[in-house]
C-alpha cells in the first residue's frame, strides 16, 4: 500500500490526537477512514477535473490551428505589401535603385534603415539641435554695412 506524507494545521493535529486518545485508534487510521468515506466524491471530482483538462487541451489545439491558418493567410499578403513598398521607394529615390543592385547584406541594411524605430519597439535617439557658433568666434570677421559695387571693389 502506498504511503504519503501530509501536513496538518495545529487545529487538525489536536483534533486527530484527541480522537486517537479517546478511541484508542491511531491518527492515521482516522485519516484513512475519512478518505475512504469521501472516495466516491473524490472520484467524481477527479473525473470532472479530467474533462476540464481535456477540454482545455482541445481548445488550445483549436486556437493554435486557427492562429496558424491566419498566419499562413497573412504572410503572403504582408510580403506582397513589402514588395510594393520597396517598388514605391525605388521609384521615388534613385539612390535606392542603385542600392538594389548590391548584395543581400546591403539590402538587409537598407531595409533595416527604412524600418521605423517604432515598429521595432524601441525609441529613436534624441537628436540635439545644432549649436549656433558663439559670438566670439565670429567677432574676428569684419562686415561692411553697405554692399560695394564691382567698380568700387576695383578701386
Amino acid at each position: 500500500m502506498p504511503r504519503i506524507t501530509i501536513t496538518l494545521s495545529d487545529q487538525q493535529h489536536e483534533l486527530f490526537r484527541a480522537l486517537s486518545k479517546y478511541t484508542g485508534r491511531p491518527m492515521s487510521g482516522w485519516i484513512s477512514e475519512l478518505l475512504e468515506a469521501s472516495t466516491p466524491v473524490l472520484e467524481r471530482t477527479a473525473a470532472i477535473f479530467q474533462r476540464l483538462y481535456e477540454q482545455q487541451q482541445l481548445q488550445n489545439t483549436k486556437i493554435q490551428n486557427e492562429m496558424q491558418q491566419v498566419q499562413d493567410a497573412l504572410e503572403p499578403l504582408a510580403a506582397q505589401a513589402l514588395n510594393q513598398f520597396d517598388l514605391f521607394l525605388a521609384g521615388i529615390d534613385p539612390q535606392n535603385r542603385a542600392e538594389q543592385g548590391r548584395g543581400a547584406s546591403d539590402e538587409d541594411e537598407r531595409s533595416e534603415a527604412l524600418t521605423p524605430h517604432t515598429n521595432r519597439g524601441d525609441t529613436p535617439p534624441q537628436v540635439k539641435p545644432l549649436e549656433t557658433p558663439s559670438r566670439k568666434a565670429s567677432s574676428g570677421v569684419k562686415t561692411t554695412k553697405k554692399n560695394k559695387t564691382p567698380a568700387e571693389l576695383k578701386s
